[in-house]
Order: C-alpha cells, then structure tokens, then sequence
C-alpha cells in the first residue's frame, strides 16, 4: 500500500538512514528474525490527501530476535510534536503483533491542508493482525482535542431536507431527476 501512495504522489519522503538490518525467515518453523539497528534524522514526510507535512523526524529502530522496536521517533508539524514509541512482533508470517504509544502536544490534524483540531496527550494502540483479520484497541489517556476558533461556527437549520428521511415519516415525492442506488 504505501508503493501505490509513493506512485501516486499521496505520500513523500525523504531524510538520512544510516544502520544495518538483517531478515531472516525459516520456512519450515515458520520463524522470523531479525537483527541490527536503523537511525532516521533530518527526515521530512508529506501526507498528501490530508495536507500534512512533518518536519524533524528522527528516531532510532532496533530489530532484535522477532521485534522490530521503535525507540523514540519524533516528529514536527510547525510547532506541535508527536512522540512514537512501542514494538512490532511477528509470529511467523502469519501474524503480526503491534503495540504503539503516541505522545502528542499541540500537534495538529490536517485535512487538505487545513487545520481541524490540535492535540496534547497520549494514545496507545495494541493491535493484532492476521492474513484475514485485525483486531486493534486503542486507549486514550488524558487526551485533549483543541478545535480551532474558525470552524464553522453556525448552527445547522433542522429545517426539512429532501435528502434527509426520519425514521417513521412518509417518504418524499421523488424527484424529477432521481439518482437510483440499489
């Protein structure tokens, strides 16, 4: 997935990796393992459908046995800051166990460029995946969601839409033109 965003200029990256890896995988146990250690500095990454650009990134990844441990990656978003810590574990190739903390202070959520909210606190995703499932929990600890002053501060009209249909009331007249999804 993340080819597909790079082609298709969704997603840009770019910064300095300096380290060495090893994968190694047994096919008849089943077995992963992974060895060495990767550091990113000076990293930059642009979100494109969100307008997100993040600045500053750097961090440290160790791979060890079956994990492969994030240490410390931070990123900047102008002045908010996300902090990234936690561990992907793989059970063969068949499973893959992920646990991620995010510490965030002031750290802004885009969409096309604009800014919808600011966040400070922390989450932490554990989350386990299969060929055919995911099952993930996310936890929110003393999360704090800013939204900014500009958005759409009006009340919307609770006055009858031709789009909109309560439960229970007759069905509108069609009309001239209708759109039929079935």
């Amino acid at each position: 997935l993340v080819a597909i965003l790079v082609a298709v200029g969704m997603l840009r990256a770019s910064g300095a990796l300096d380290g060495k890896a090893q994968f190694r995988y047994d096919f008849g146990a089943d077995k992963v393992a992974l060895g060495g250690a990767i550091g990113l500095s000076r990293g930059k990454l642009i979100l494109g459908v969100l307008g997100q650009e993040l600045s500053d990134l750097h961090g440290r990844l160790s791979l060890q046995d079956d994990t492969a441990r994030i240490e410390a990656l931070n990123v900047r978003d102008f002045d908010g800051k996300l902090g990234i810590g936690g561990k992907f574990s793989f059970a063969g190739l068949r499973e893959l166990n992920t646990e991620l903390t995010f510490d965030m202070a002031d750290f802004p959520i885009r969409r096309e460029s604009a800014q919808v909210s600011r966040l400070t606190g922390a989450l932490k995703l554990r989350a386990t995946s299969t060929l055919d499932r995911t099952r993930a929990e996310l936890t929110f600890g003393d999360l704090r969601v800013n939204l900014p002053n500009d958005l759409g501060q009006g009340l919307q009209s609770l006055d009858e839409h031709r789009d909109i249909v309560v439960k229970g009331q007759k069905l509108p007249e069609p009309a001239d033109n209708p759109h039929l999804f079935e």
